[in-house]
């Protein structure tokens, strides 16, 4: 149908950021050794399990957003838990894409009034150009 539109954003940004965060942790965790060595080891086996844990659970998530008419229906695609805005706005809308998401057409989308932000979201180009064509101002 000509009034409809569906894409997926991407869990590599949440990734990524869970590497580095498990970098700094790990890093930190060298001060176990003024302590002792098991200390040192006991620290970063806990940080690399805990981190190991929520590899797996930050890859999975990932949102599907499906558009009909000015309705968006967005789905985590890890729990399939479905959430619903009908009263949005063009305006609600904040497009964010930087040179090589440009190049992968793909880029990060916000909405306004709401916590929901996703990042790399896929064929940005087409998703710019469903909202400008199907919600008012």
């Amino acid at each position: 149908m000509e009034n409809q539109f569906q894409t997926v954003s991407s869990s590599a940004r949440n990734m990524k950021t869970l590497f580095i965060t498990w970098g700094v942790m790990a890093a930190v965790a060298l001060l176990g050794l003024a302590v002792s060595v098991p200390a040192f080891i006991f620290f970063e086996a806990i940080i690399s399990i805990a981190c190991i844990i929520m590899l797996f659970t930050v890859s999975k998530v990932k949102w599907v957003l499906d558009f009909e008419g000015t309705t968006l229906i967005i789905t985590n695609a890890a729990n399939h838990r479905q959430y619903c805005f009908d009263d949005l706005k063009r305006t609600d809308f904040i497009f964010t894409q930087n040179q090589s998401q440009k190049d992968k057409n793909c880029g990060h989308l916000k909405i306004v009034g709401s916590s929901a932000v996703f990042h790399d979201v896929q064929s940005f180009a087409e998703l710019k150009a469903y909202i400008d064509r199907n919600f008012s101002a």
